[in-house]
C-alpha cells in the first residue's frame, strides 16, 4: 500500500481545533495516547456572542496536538506494511483496462502510480471523486484559528460561541492548550469578510493582550455524507466524503471510522478479486447506522440554525439558560415544556427538539 502525502511533513501544516469526546473515541474504538493530548475538559461554557449562557458538564475532552497526532498514525501505518511518499501530491487519476492510474507529482516530475483500488483521502475538495464522475462535497463552511499565548486566565472549558456579531452562520470557539496558550477559532458560513476578520474579532473580545504564535485556514464541508462516495476500485473517505459534522465541524473520528470501514471492505475486495462498486458499497453499510444516518439528520439542525438571526439565537440561548435542552428533569417535563414553545415559537422548538433527539451525536 503506498500513502502519498504533499506535504514535506506529517501533520503540517495543520488545519484543526483537535476537539475529541472521550464517550466517542470509546464507542469508535479509538485510543489518543497520552502525549499527544494537551488538555482535558470537562465542561462547555456557552456564549451568545459575548454574553455567557451557560456552563455544561460533560464527559471529558481531549484537546490534542494534532500534528503529533497524525505522525503517529503515519507510523503505525508504516509498522503496518505501507510505504508512505512525502512531497508526492496525486493531481490527476483515470482509469485503466485494469484499474486506476494516478498521477503523482513529485520534485523531480510526474509519475504513474497504478492499483487496483484508490482510496481518496484528498480533504474537502474531493477532487478524485469529481474526475471518476461522482459528486463531491460543494457546501462549505470557512474555518479560521489562531494559536496565541496569553495574559491573564486561561479557560478551564471549551468555550463556544454562536451569534452573528462573532460567528456569523456558524460558530466559534477558544480552547485551552496549555497553561498561557489557547487555540481561537471561528466557522463561518456565507459572509462578506473573511473568517480571519471574525477569529480576530473573538480573541480581542475573550483577551486584551495576546501574541500570535500560528494562524491556520481552510473551508470544511457541511453538506454531509455524499453518496454514492465510491465507484469501481475507488472509495473516498473523510472530509472527500463529506464525512465531517454538519452542526459541529468534528471529523477526526469519521475520519477514523471511514477510514477503517474502507480498509475492512478493500481487504475483502483484494482477497476476492472483486473490485466493483456494488462490493465496495458495503463500506457505505457499515457507516449507514453509525454515521450517515446521524449526520443526515444534523443537516437539518444545521438548516434550521443557519437560517436564524440574532434574535432567535437570543432566545434559544435564553431557553437553553432555563435548562430546556440539558436540565435533568423528566421526559414530561420536557415534553410539556416543548409543548408550549411550539405553540409560541414554532421555529425555534423545531431546532430544540433536533438538538434533543442528536444530543448523543453532535460531538461525534
Amino acid at each position: 500500500m503506498l500513502v502519498l502525502e504533499e506535504h514535506p511533513e506529517i501533520g503540517k501544516p495543520p488545519h484543526c481545533a483537535g476537539i475529541l469526546h472521550s464517550t466517542k473515541l470509546k464507542k469508535a474504538r479509538i485510543n489518543i495516547p497520552g502525549d499527544v493530548v494537551l488538555a482535558k475538559v470537562n465542561a462547555i461554557s456557552l456564549y451568545h456572542n459575548t454574553d455567557h449562557v451557560m456552563d455544561i458538564p460533560t464527559a471529558a475532552f481531549y484537546i490534542i496536538d494534532r500534528v503529533a497526532f497524525d505522525k503517529r498514525l503515519a507510523k503505525e501505518a508504516e509498522r503496518a506494511g505501507a510505504e508512505l511518499a512525502l512531497l508526492s501530491q496525486a493531481v490527476k487519476v483515470a482509469r485503466t483496462s485494469d484499474g486506476l492510474v494516478v498521477s503523482v507529482k513529485q520534485r523531480g516530475g510526474t509519475r504513474d502510480v497504478t492499483g487496483k483500488i484508490v482510496v481518496g483521502a484528498n480533504g474537502f475538495s474531493g477532487y478524485f471523486s469529481r474526475q471518476l464522475g461522482l459528486r463531491a462535497p460543494n457546501d462549505f463552511i470557512v474555518c479560521f484559528q489562531y494559536e496565541a499565548r496569553v495574559e491573564g486566565e486561561v479557560p478551564k472549558s471549551i468555550v463556544a460561541i454562536v451569534g452573528r456579531k462573532l460567528a456569523p452562520g456558524g460558530y466559534g470557539w477558544v480552547l485551552p492548550i496549555g497553561d498561557d496558550k489557547v487555540r481561537v477559532g471561528v466557522g463561518v458560513y456565507r459572509v462578506s469578510e473573511p473568517a480571519k476578520h471574525y477569529a480576530t474579532k473573538v480573541l480581542e473580545a475573550f483577551f486584551s493582550k495576546y501574541k500570535i504564535l500560528e494562524e491556520m485556514g481552510r473551508p470544511l464541508p457541511l453538506t454531509g455524507p455524499v453518496i454514492p462516495f465510491y465507484t469501481d476500485n475507488y472509495v473516498a473517505v473523510g472530509d472527500a466524503a463529506g464525512f465531517v459534522n454538519p452542526a459541529s465541524g468534528a471529523g477526526i473520528i469519521a475520519a477514523c471510522l471511514s477510514g477503517r470501514a474502507a480498509a475492512e471492505v478493500i481487504s475483502s475486495a483484494l482477497e476476492e478479486g472483486n473490485y466493483t462498486k456494488e462490493f465496495l458499497s458495503r463500506v457505505e453499510s457499515l457507516l449507514r447506522e453509525q454515521l450517515i444516518k446521524p449526520y443526515l439528520d444534523l443537516l437539518k439542525v444545521r438548516h434550521d440554525f443557519q437560517s436564524f438571526d440574532d434574535r432567535v439565537l437570543g432566545e434559544a440561548a435564553r431557553m437553553i439558560k432555563e435548562e430546556l435542552l440539558f436540565a435533568k428533569r423528566s421526559k414530561l417535563k420536557i415534553l410539556m415544556k416543548g409543548a408550549k414553545l411550539a405553540l409560541k415559537k414554532p421555529k425555534l422548538a423545531k431546532f430544540a427538539y433536533h438538538l434533543l433527539k442528536l444530543r448523543d451525536v453532535i460531538s461525534m
